[in-house]
């Protein structure tokens, strides 16, 4: 079968198994218009170097994952929890069906540290000029109550959360580097006692551009 038919309210929607976009994906139409096929040509990763095109930063592309195998009780626990909704569109024999793809990729929607697992899209690298000396801020700035408490459990729930690691379990001992930190607000409005971004001033060193 090159494709299948599916209702969405009054529009009949095709979905098109015979040919496909870019991605491998069916292509659908509605009232039986099809559109144009996407065609795209491929970009060699030899030649990127001279390109401008933009790339994707990792050798490793995404992937659609295999759908949580977990209980459905766990299921059904964690989207009571979550505040997700599913809308009236959704029939409800697929309901659950919808919930264990939104539980397969619940990290995505996360707002707890503990829960937002590492990526390699990205290795964090500082180009500095060759020659450059060791900074060291000689003194750290003094917090009000409230930036101090934000700091303290910020830092701590990196530790805890394996985002950072003591420099004595690292390199034996404590870093020759020691830059300021700075707290900045997250918002326009900042009031007393709200969360602050942490940052480190670097801003003497030389950078290669």
């Amino acid at each position: 079968m090159n494709s299948e038919t599916s209702t969405l309210g009054c529009q009949n929607i095709v979905f098109d198994y015979h040919n496909l976009d870019c991605y491998g994906n069916p292509l659908l139409c509605i009232h039986d218009v099809m559109p144009i096929i996407e065609t795209f040509t491929p970009i060699n990763t030899d030649d990127i170097s001279c390109s401008k095109l933009a790339t994707f930063p990792t050798n490793r592309r995404p992937k659609v994952r295999t759908l949580s195998n977990d209980p459905n009780a766990v299921i059904e626990k964690w989207f009571s929890e979550c505040g997700a909704i599913i809308g009236p569109l959704c029939s409800t024999e697929n309901q659950f069906a919808v919930a264990r793809l939104l539980y397969t990729y619940k990290d995505l929607n996360t707002t707890e540290l503990s829960e937002m697992p590492a990526t390699d899209l990205y290795t964090h690298k500082i180009n500095l000029k060759e020659g450059t000396i060791l900074y060291n801020s000689r003194s750290q700035k003094r917090w009000p109550r409230d930036k101090e408490w934000w700091l303290s459990k910020m830092i701590q729930d990196g530790l805890d959360c394996g985002m950072y690691e003591p420099t004595t379990a690292r390199g034996g001992g404590l870093s020759p580097w020691n830059a300021a930190v700075k707290l900045v607000p997250k918002s326009d409005s900042d009031q007393w006692g709200d969360e602050p971004r942490i940052t480190f001033t670097f801003s003497k060193l030389p950078l290669t551009h």
